[in-house]
Formats: structure tokens, C-alpha cells, sequence
């Protein structure tokens, strides 16, 4: 049993995006790679997304999920999704991986009910917390900051309406591995 995220303060993560106006098309990438040294006991990831997300750990895609997190007014609540990514994780080195599309929040195509034009559209951002519990008791959380790094993905165009545009040419393998 496990109480989830109760509010703002619960989040050690900061909200990160990738440097782009709203207008660019490209989904981004981000990465973050670290080191645990001790034997893992449990791990959960916390992720919440303006936008739409999919997670990697060590080049393994986290969760069944498509087109997370859900519809929302992002003016008013954002959603998270809680996953256990114990089995995902090892003893070394890590690597987290993070696409980031534009989902509803940042629509870009012109819409019957304007969202291209919504109060909120910004250029996709997320926040996450992963909890790292060790067999010795000890616990690590590696959230979101300014140590993550990004670039553009090969998605070069993305829409909840007219689907996503995929250049094979623009392929960064390993991107989410240590």
C-alpha cells in the first residue's frame, strides 16, 4: 500500500523543458545517467507531464501506457503516473529517458475547440521523482534539475490530432542507456 504525491511540496523534481518556442515542431529527448553503488531494495518513478511522455530506463520502455498523461486543464492540475521500476534498475550505472511530445498542451494544430490557442500552451515540460530504497535502509531520490540534458528527437512533428512524423535519419542510439 502506498499514499501517492499529496501536493506540490511532496515533488523534490523541478518542472524542465528544452530551451524551444512553443512553435517548434521536433518532440525533445532528455536524459539524466547516475551511479547507485548499493543493492536496491525498490524503486518507484513519479512523472508528471504538460504534455505527453514516454519513459525509458537503461533503454527499456516503462509501462504499457500510450499517450500519458491524460487530458487535463493545465491551468488548473497537472497528472501523474506512478510506476515500479525496481526490476529496471542495476547496481552502476543508470540511465533515464524521457521523450516529451506535445500532447494537449501544446497543440499545434488548429483545432475546433482552439487549443492552439489555450491559456496554458507552452512547449512541453515535465517533473519527476524516482525513489531509489537500498537494502541497508538508506533511500536516494534523482529528480528533475538542471543536470539533465536534452536535444531533439526523431520525432520532427507531433499532434494529438494529425498523429506524429518520424525522421529515421535523425536517430541517436543509446540515447537512454548508461
Amino acid at each position: 500500500f502506498e499514499t501517492g504525491m499529496m501536493g506540490q511540496l511532496s515533488w523534490k523534481g523541478k518542472w524542465i523543458t528544452d530551451t524551444y518556442d512553443f512553435n517548434v515542431k521536433p518532440a525533445a529527448y532528455f536524459r539524466r545517467a547516475f551511479k547507485t553503488d548499493k543493492t536496491i531494495k525498490s524503486a518507484r518513478v513519479y512523472i508528471a507531464a504538460a504534455g505527453l511522455y514516454e519513459l525509458s530506463i537503461n533503454g527499456k520502455r516503462i509501462g504499457d501506457h500510450r499517450l500519458d498523461p491524460t487530458y487535463t486543464r493545465f491551468d488548473r492540475r497537472n497528472l501523474y503516473v506512478t510506476y515500479d521500476i525496481t526490476e529496471n534498475l542495476q547496481q552502476g550505472n543508470n540511465a533515464v529517458g524521457v521523450l516529451l511530445g506535445n500532447g494537449w498542451y501544446n497543440h499545434q494544430s488548429t483545432a475546433v475547440w482552439y487549443f492552439d490557442k489555450a491559456p496554458w500552451r507552452a512547449r512541453p515540460k515535465f517533473c519527476m521523482d524516482l525513489h531509489i530504497t537500498y537494502s541497508d535502509g538508506t533511500k536516494e531520490i534523482i529528480a528533475t534539475d538542471e543536470r539533465w540534458k536534452t536535444s531533439q528527437s526523431p520525432v520532427i512533428f507531433n499532434s494529438i490530432y494529425t498523429a506524429e512524423h518520424y525522421d529515421a535519419r535523425k536517430e541517436q542510439p543509446g540515447w537512454d542507456t548508461p
